[in-house]
């Protein structure tokens, strides 16, 4: 119980830092995108596995190309788009997203007895 209790604290804390670090330099494109890749860097020392890493790649892919795809049909814009109409950002950014929501999710219901 306390091994979700930890994943669950370190999601939340993870994801309310990749929403601060996006708020705070989406402006500054490549400093957000290195900022990611560190904050990428140091959740692999607590979650390394291959879902893991699955799980960031699947998040790196899935996300931004349904990004792009609605920009293309006008949905909405980015202001600095670096990429196919998307910040190069918003590609680590979605991988962490998927990463840090999974951790969370898998931790709750695994504590809550779920499977």
């Amino acid at each position: 119980m306390r091994a979700e209790m930890k994943d669950i604290s370190i999601a939340v804390v993870l994801l309310m830092s990749l929403v601060t670090v996006i708020a705070v330099l989406w402006t500054q494109v490549l400093n957000a995108t290195l900022v990611l890749i560190v904050m990428w860097l140091a959740s692999l020392f607590f979650w390394h596995g291959k879902r893991d890493i699955l799980v960031f790649v699947l998040g790196a892919i899935i996300g931004p190309l349904a990004e792009i795809i609605l920009i293309r049909f006008g949905v909405w814009s980015y202001a600095l788009p670096s990429f196919l109409g998307i910040p190069a950002w918003l590609i680590v950014g979605w991988g962490l997203a998927f990463l840090f929501i999974n951790k969370f999710a898998v931790s709750i219901a695994s504590r809550r007895g779920w499977k």
